[in-house]
């Protein structure tokens, strides 16, 4: 299991609220986002999925490289 103070350092996540700031939070920052052209808010997501996707697989790799080297 990963704390959220771990995540927030590994760059998981971008910020760590308390549960009673969590929604207000959601609904400050999709009171940002709801007046953009829905274009660059597809074309936003597409480039966040992207770089976690590029970072997942370069962590996977490393973990299973690392696992291997242990059995060796």
């Amino acid at each position: 299991n990963m704390s959220a103070a771990e995540a927030h350092r590994l760059g998981v996540v971008g910020e760590v609220l308390s549960a009673d700031k969590l929604m207000p939070r959601a609904r400050e920052l999709a009171g940002r986002l709801a007046p953009l052209p829905r274009r660059n808010l597809s074309h936003m997501k597409s480039v966040l999925v992207r770089s976690l996707r590029h970072r997942l697989r370069d962590e996977l790799e490393f973990g299973l490289l690392a696992q291997g080297m242990s059995i060796v």
